[in-house]
């Protein structure tokens, strides 16, 4: 018992002061965004390979990092300066391909093994896992600014809402109500503890909607927000499952242990990286369609 109130205490001390500075960080946007959100991809992009390196696997380092503060930033100047374009992503393929090529030649030569195909395709896919979800968070700024003119900043919080909200009713509502669960294999999660996250995600997004005053009042309106919450609540249990599942492959606990009480960053932001591009698509179907 003691050491479950040490766990919550943790839990609730380093979430409330990593929600703090991130909403510090959201809000103010611009350059520390930038760099808040390369060092986050950076970490968990490190979390990821170690992850694939636990039972002797490869991933190329030297590629994946620079390319995916690469896309980071693409991502940001295609959403700041008006003299840059999305277009503009299609050199990432067209550099990685080369420099996977010529490092592979260039290894051949030396007579060392080269990269493998399932090598080249996982370091890749730990890019667009991490950076590229994460890119989303630029597309969200100028959505805000558009749609909510005098309250633009406040869209940028609704997948934080929508992730935290969840993960937190979840892991109280199964910890005190929950008895059966699921997919044991893979994780603790149970059914009391999916509901409360549900429960928690659209009323918490209900009430963030109304208080910011991007929610109108008018039940049309209120009630997209509370389908969004929704939503983006089972979409949060699928980011933390499908994260879950890779590191139980490997035998793993956390994907690291930078945040006290949660893990490592992919730990943390597993659900988060899954809600933020679900978020952007949700809003604008329903505004712009």
């Amino acid at each position: 018992m003691g050491m479950f109130k040490t766990e919550i205490k943790q839990r609730l001390f380093y979430g409330f002061s990593l929600g703090i500075l991130t909403i510090l960080i959201l809000n103010e946007g611009g350059i520390l965004l930038l760099l808040a959100t390369m060092w986050v991809a950076a970490s968990g992009l490190r979390e990821f390979y170690r992850l694939v390196r636990a039972e002797g696997g490869r991933t190329f380092d030297l590629v994946g990092y620079p390319l995916a503060a690469i896309m980071i930033i693409i991502a940001f100047l295609a959403e700041t300066s008006q003299n840059f374009t999305y277009e503009s992503a299609g050199l990432l393929s067209t550099v990685y391909i080369l420099l996977v090529s010529i490092a592979n030649i260039v290894r051949a030569f030396q007579g060392k093994p080269v990269y493998k195909i399932s090598e080249i395709s996982i370091t890749f896919f730990g890019i667009f896992l991490t950076a590229g979800l994460l890119s989303y968070v630029f597309k969200l700024h100028p959505l805000g600014s558009f749609l909510f003119p005098e309250k633009g900043n406040y869209l940028i919080f609704v997948p934080m809402i929508g992730a935290w909200a969840y993960d937190s009713s979840a892991f109280f509502s199964g910890k005190y109500f929950g008895k059966n669960n699921y997919l044991s294999t893979v994780s603790k999660k149970t059914w009391e503890g999916t509901v409360g996250g549900l429960l928690g995600s659209s009323f918490g997004m209900t009430l963030f909607a109304y208080m910011s005053g991007m929610g109108t009042g008018t039940f049309q309106n209120l009630f997209f927000w509370w389908l969004t919450g929704l939503i983006l609540g089972l979409i949060a249990q699928l980011g933390d499952l499908a994260f879950s599942v890779l590191k139980r492959e490997k035998l793993m606990k956390d994907y690291g242990a930078s945040i006290p009480g949660h893990g490592g960053i992919l730990d943390r932001m597993d659900s988060f990286l899954f809600v933020l591009p679900a978020s952007y698509y949700l809003i604008k179907l329903f505004f712009i369609g």
